[in-house]
């Protein structure tokens, strides 16, 4: 339920970043400061240091230490390039 502005602001914001297969993108424990959007690819969650789930392109994380102030829940390895 954005306006077009407020669409365009988030819109702004977003900055791509290129990982490479393994490469651990968050990880649990640490303090958020940014959220993710696969926009190609695949990453695998783990909590605890086992495997959660699989996320896929569309798919996002990171939202919930941002929303909840708290460090990340889990660690997150980008799947695929």
């Amino acid at each position: 339920s954005l306006t077009d502005y407020e669409r365009s602001n988030v819109a702004d914001a977003l900055i791509p970043i290129d990982v490479e297969k393994n490469d651990v993108i968050i990880k649990q424990g640490d303090q958020g400061d940014r959220m993710f959007f696969i926009e190609d690819g695949q990453c695998d969650i783990y909590m605890a240091g086992k495997f959660h789930k699989r996320l896929h392109k569309g798919d996002y994380f990171g939202e919930l230490a941002l929303l909840n102030h708290e460090p990340r829940s889990a660690t997150v390895i980008a799947a695929s390039q």
